[in-house]
Parts: C-alpha cells; sequence; structure tokens
C-alpha cells in the first residue's frame, strides 16, 4: 500500500534495510506533490528472493527527518569470541521490513517486535515473543509474519498488533541455554517467506537434533506439509507430526517399499494431491504426486517437476 505525503517521497537505504548501530534514520526528498511513496520493502532483503535490490533509485537529496535509537543494541547468537568457528553474521543489526507507511523490526534483545510509523517515527505497537527475534518480520495482505528463538512462527495483525496465531515447526517446546539466553532447542532463526498465501518456515540449527521445514497456511497457520530429519512429514489434529510414508502406507495401504520420501513440498486445498521429492527403488531421485484415492482407487504418480499446491490441516 502506498501512502501519500505532500512535496515529499519517502526513501530508505537500499540493501538490508537494518538498524545500523541499533539507530533507524528516515531520510525524505523533495519531489513533484502527488507522488506516491517509495515501493515497500516487505520482507528479509526486499522480496522472496532475498535480493535486497529495491525497484526505485535514491536520490542525492536527502534530509534528515527523524531519528529511532532502540533502548538496547543487537545482541547476535554468535558472538566472538565464543563461537566455535568464525561464522556469517546475519544479526549484527535489526533488519526492519517497510510496508504500508510503517516500519517493523524485530529485537534480539528485548524479543519485542515492534512497529514504527515513517512519518513521525513514533512507535505505533510492539508485541513480545519468548525468545529473540533475529530477522526481518514479513508483511503481507495486512499480516505480520515473524519467527523468533522461543521456537515459533507468529502471525500479527499489521495495523494492531495483535496476535492471530502462532506455531511451532519442533516436535515440542525443549529449551537450551543459548548465548545466555533460554531458547528453543529448534529457534526459528530465518526470516519467514510467504508465497501465493503459503507462510515457509524453518526450525533448527543442530542437524543431530533434527532440521525441520515447514508449509503454513497463512489464514490460520494450519500445516500444510515439510520435511525433517527423518524425511516428509504430515500433521494432524488426531495424530499430531506423522511420517507421510507411514501414512501413505498405514492408511491408504500404498505399497512403498523402497521408496524414500525425502520432503512434501505441498498440498492442495482440497487435501487431495501432495507432492515432493523421494528416492525410488532404483536409488534415483525423482519428484512424487500423490492423489488421495476415490473409494476403491489408489494414485502413487511420479512426475518431472513437484509444485505447491496448497494447504491441509491445523495445528
Amino acid at each position: 500500500m502506498d501512502r501519500q505525503l505532500p512535496a515529499i517521497r519517502l526513501r530508505f537505504a537500499i540493501d538490508s534495510l537494518c538498524f545500523a548501530a541499533a539507530v533507524l534514520h528516515c531520510v525524505f526528498t523533495h519531489c513533484i506533490p502527488g507522488v506516491a511513496t517509495a515501493a515497500d520493502w516487505p520482507t528479509y532483503r526486499c522480496d522472496a528472493a532475498r535480493s535486497g535490490v529495491g525497484a526505485e533509485s535514491l536520490p542525492a537529496d536527502l534530509s534528515l527527518q527523524w531519528t529511532y535509537t532502540p533502548a538496547h543494541p543487537p545482541k547476535p547468537a554468535w558472538p566472538a569470541p565464543s563461537e566455535e568457528m568464525p561464522r556469517m553474521h546475519a544479526d549484527n543489526a535489526f533488519h526492519v521490513a517497510l510496508a504500508g507507511g510503517r516500519a517493523y523490526f524485530g529485537s534480539s534483545v528485548t524479543d519485542e517486535v515492534c512497529a514504527i510509523d515513517m512519518a513521525t517515527g513514533q512507535v505505533c505497537w510492539s508485541f513480545f515473543t519468548d525468545g529473540p527475534v533475529r530477522f526481518a518480520p514479513t508483511v503481507h495482505e495486512g499480516r505480520l509474519y515473524v519467527g523468533s528463538d522461543d521456537g515459533y512462527v507468529y502471525c500479527l495483525n499489521a495495523a494492531d498488533g495483535s496476535l492471530i496465531w502462532r506455531y511451532r515447526p519442533g516436535p515440542s517446546d525443549e529449551k537450551v541455554l543459548g548465548n545466555g539466553r533460554m531458547i528453543s532447542l529448534w529457534p526459528v532463526r530465518a526470516s519467514v517467506l510467504v508465497d501465493q498465501g503459503v507462510v515457509y518456515c524453518g526450525a533448527g540449527i543442530f542437524p543431530y537434533e533434527g532440521i525441520y521445514i515447514c508449509a503454513l497456511n497463512t489464514a490460520d497457520g494450519s500445516v500444510v506439509v515439510g520435511y525433517s530429519i527423518n524425511g516428509a512429514f504430515i500433521w494432524d489434529a488426531a495424530g499430531g507430526m506423522q511420517s507421510l510414508k507411514k501414512t501413505l502406507t498405514n492408511v491408504y495401504g500404498i505399497d512403498l517399499s523402497g521408496w524414500y520420501l525425502i520432503e512434501a513440498t505441498g498440498i492442495s486445498d482440497d487435501g487431495s494431491v501432495i507432492v515432493g521429492t523421494g528416492i525410488n527403488p532404483r536409488g534415483h531421485t525423482e519428484a512424487w504426486r500423490f492423489v488421495v484415492p476415490e473409494p476403491g482407487t489408489l494414485s502413487l504418480m511420479s512426475l518431472g517437476l513437484a509444485c505447491v499446491l496448497g494447504r491441509k490441516g491445523k495445528r
């Protein structure tokens, strides 16, 4: 959504649009009256491709309008010298998303998500999670999606910060001590991605504990499908997280001898089609498509390409 401002156009620095040195600066440039504001930057590094490139160029005639300084500077998850080996630090700053005339960011110190009015620099609202927030939220159709080290993905109302739903990709609420903080054994330590009504997120940083990748319905946080260290899974309210191979074998009677289902990447709106990739009995990686059978029919078809189709289930 564009926001009209008389005789000025809002501009922000390109690339990660972060809180450099924990300070957010807002600058404006004079332009023709009636021209819309600059394009939104609704997620980490601007878009789903993480390109870090905006659609507009930055002019030379900028002037500072306000500065917002958080109470605490960022606290990285792997500060030197405690890290075991050199790492790429993505959380040395508070990354920002811009949409609808507001700037949104999360804090790795206070565990909150804040919304700031870009015209005035005033805080509109704040929402507290139970762990550090290390990446920019994603704003999509009036909702804000963000992950936290507490192991949850949150969906908030972008207008007032109220909680709409939350989801835990990991298998339990087990906590560990990380850099002086109690965090989930499976923290959501990446920016949530939203595409075509599906929320994609990952949880976990210790491979031997399992890494969980999920796709959720934007509307209510219901699970689509996903994969972990144990392969493709599906979730339902009755049985919780279950092996997809076992479900197809035990519930639908599909003979999957010799197959290893690596991942499930999508499920249709009505739950009738599931797609993903696996290793076939010949040892070749292959995309597959399962059609939930009508009475008396069964179908598991190999495809050359798997695509995300929709959603099913709720957690």
